[in-house]
């Protein structure tokens, strides 16, 4: 190492997942006190990972140890932008405070820059968030014809609904198919792009009832979706933490529930339990530590 780098502790974590190699990947950076990273230079640290995001916790002061703080800071970076919030960077962040930096604090509190206070908890072997509610509101299926367009063959549209503060799109399917066909349905993503360009949503989230599936325990699940962000490094998300929040408020709504279990069908894939309350919604998972190390910069 030259005189004039500087090594940043990272730790790799999958979020939404009790074993290595499921659920989301998400680097957590750790700037050392007095470290200030430039946007440019966290932007460069996603773009040398490769990932969906990278997660940055500094504490708010720099006489602070992330080991003992009830309080601190975290942005997200792709490496094309900022990301205003990212669900499984919360988690990792939770993961790594608790179980890697050994904080014995009851809760963390999150300070974000464009979504406020995330409350970070956890008991036992899961991490419980609280984020603020995707509220949605229903759209004219016509008005997003080239996204439905890119979407191929489906059983059928329920309805077509908007986060707008997100700029998520959800297209909720009507019955018709078992969860395998639904895993197994792919669309078209350069269709997907090409309708994004044109538009200000970022994502699309493609959901169905749970329909009798369950998992591995014989637990049912209340709905299922797959989430798709175009022009990404995975054009496919594994599990999305900021969808969960849009599909809290809608599915919540459409069952009459408020709490709710669910599973995000990718190939890494991963269960979600949610409760919502007010405009809030409380999610539920694991997260796995599985890898440490410095990038030097």
């Amino acid at each position: 190492m030259s005189g004039g780098q500087r090594p940043i502790p990272v730790v790799l974590v999958d979020t939404f997942a009790q074993q290595p190699f499921r659920g989301s990947p998400c680097p957590v950076c750790l700037p050392p006190p007095h470290t200030v990273l430039e946007e440019r230079t966290m932007k460069d640290i996603a773009i040398e990972f490769n990932m969906a995001e990278v997660a940055f916790v500094r504490t708010l002061q720099d006489k602070d140890d992330l080991a003992q703080v009830d309080r601190v800071g975290v942005r997200w970076f792709k490496p094309e932008r900022e990301v205003r919030l990212c669900g499984h960077g919360a988690f990792a962040t939770a993961a790594v405070l608790f179980w890697h930096l050994g904080n014995r604090n009851h809760q963390v509190t999150c300070g974000t820059r464009y979504s406020g206070d995330l409350i970070l908890r956890h008991h036992d072997d899961v991490i419980t968030v609280d984020f603020p509610l995707g509220i949605t509101v229903r759209k004219d299926e016509a008005e997003y014809a080239d996204f439905m367009k890119s979407l191929g063959r489906l059983p059928g549209t329920e309805e077509v609904m908007l986060c707008p503060a997100l700029k998520y799109l959800l297209v909720s399917l009507c019955a018709g198919w078992t969860r395998q066909q639904f895993q197994e349905w792919t669309c078209d993503m350069a269709a997907m792009e090409r309708a994004v360009a044109s538009s200000d949503v970022i994502v699309v989230i493609v959901t169905m009832a749970g329909g009798g599936s369950q998992d591995g325990s014989g637990r049912p699940y209340d709905f299922l979706s797959r989430v798709f962000v175009p022009f990404s490094v995975r054009p496919e998300d594994p599990v999305t933490g900021s969808a969960q929040t849009v599909l809290a408020h809608y599915w919540s709504q459409r069952l009459g529930k408020e709490q709710l279990y669910t599973r995000q069908c990718s190939v890494r894939g991963g269960e979600v339990e949610m409760e919502v309350e007010g405009d809030r919604v409380h999610v539920t998972a694991h997260a796995t530590v599985v890898m440490e190390g410095v990038i030097t910069i």
